[in-house]
Parts: structure tokens; C-alpha cells; sequence
């Protein structure tokens, strides 16, 4: 978790120095990428669907997304939920961000 919380505030660093904010598309693929990590991180989680719920609301709310927007949230999901490249760099987040969860130590 404090890999998660270090790699957080060091992307955020980065981004803010870079002077680019995230498309929405970006904060999507980095919103899912957090939670697969921390799913990864605690596999007991899974059968807590609460806890999953309230983990994706923080994730993409901490985004900036409008999570109360129900509406919104729908067609977000809808919009990339079957997108190719949008799967392939979600996977890729994950491998660069916690390989170390999916590989056996």
C-alpha cells in the first residue's frame, strides 16, 4: 500500500511539473489502473463487494471524476468498458505499476 500511495504522489509530481493534466480517457486507464493494484495487493477484497464498490468510488473520484453523477458514470463506463487500447493500457499499467503483486515471489 505505500508503494501504491509513494507511486500516487510521485505520478502526481510528475504530472503537476509537466504542467499536463490527464484527458479523461488518461483518468480512467489511472483510476482502474489504482484499483486493479489494490485488488492485487489484498485478494481478500473480492469477496467484499462493498469494499470494492467504496475503493472504485475513492479511485475515481480522487480522478476527479463525478461519481454522484450516476448518469455520467454510465456512459463513462460504456464509453471504454469494451475499447481494445483502453484494456491494453490498463493492463499495462498494471505490469508497470504492480508487477510485483502479480508475479510469485
Amino acid at each position: 500500500m505505500k508503494k501504491i500511495a509513494l507511486l500516487l504522489v510521485l505520478s502526481a509530481l510528475v504530472l503537476t511539473s509537466c504542467g499536463g493534466a490527464l484527458s479523461e480517457r488518461e483518468r480512467f486507464v489511472a483510476a482502474s489502473v489504482d484499483i486493479g493494484c489494490q485488488l492485487l495487493e489484498d485478494p481478500t477484497m473480492h469477496d467484499d463487494m462493498t469494499a470494492v464498490l467504496e475503493l472504485t468510488y475513492s479511485a475515481f473520484l480522487e480522478y476527479g471524476f463525478d461519481v454522484e453523477d450516476e448518469a455520467y458514470m454510465t456512459t463513462l463506463s460504456e464509453t471504454y468498458q469494451y475499447d481494445e487500447n483502453i484494456t491494453q493500457d490498463i493492463q499495462k499499467g498494471l505490469i508497470d505499476q504492480c508487477s510485483d503483486l502479480l508475479l510469485p515471489s
